[in-house]
């Protein structure tokens, strides 16, 4: 898939524009998905680092990845988020619904309100696919990970 370079937006994170417009939903939540995955990586890893060091700066690091890939999840316009609810059925997005309000409930990590209001605003958008239960597990994963991580905002 052609894509350009990564723009940088400090305090958010990259944007990458495609070049070419993706049909299938899969395929889309698949690209959609990898950017928060990755992000999940680099925040374990900084919180890896500041276990090993006890350096508060990796703390931050870990947590404000976690933030800023929480926030890209929200299912709205071209964030990750939006790319993988095409790709969920109905009763999948009910599911991710429930998963953020347990998530919200366990950390009182405040960004959920604003991933989960608008999730709750896409459950009733139409939707014409029979759902993936591998986009529903990444989903999920991503929802519970993130949101430990930057638990302390």
């Amino acid at each position: 898939i052609q894509a350009g370079a990564p723009f940088f937006i400090p305090g958010f994170g990259a944007l990458v524009m495609l070049k070419e417009r993706i049909d299938d939903p899969l395929v889309d939540a698949r690209i959609g998905l990898g950017g928060p995955i990755w992000g999940l990586g680099a925040g374990l890893a900084a919180y890896a680092v500041y276990v090993a060091t006890k350096a508060p700066i990796w703390l931050a690091i870990a947590q404000i990845t976690g933030l800023l890939n929480l926030f890209n999840l929200i299912p709205i316009w071209q964030l990750d988020g939006s790319r993988a609810f095409h790709a969920l059925s109905s009763a999948q997005r009910v599911a991710i619904l429930a998963v953020i309000a347990l998530t919200y409930f366990a950390t009182q990590q405040k960004m959920l309100l604003l991933v989960g209001a608008v999730a709750l605003w896409r459950v009733f958008q139409k939707t014409t696919v029979p759902g993936d239960r591998n986009t529903l597990l990444k989903f999920t994963v991503l929802v519970a990970a993130l949101s430990w991580l930057a638990v302390d905002f």
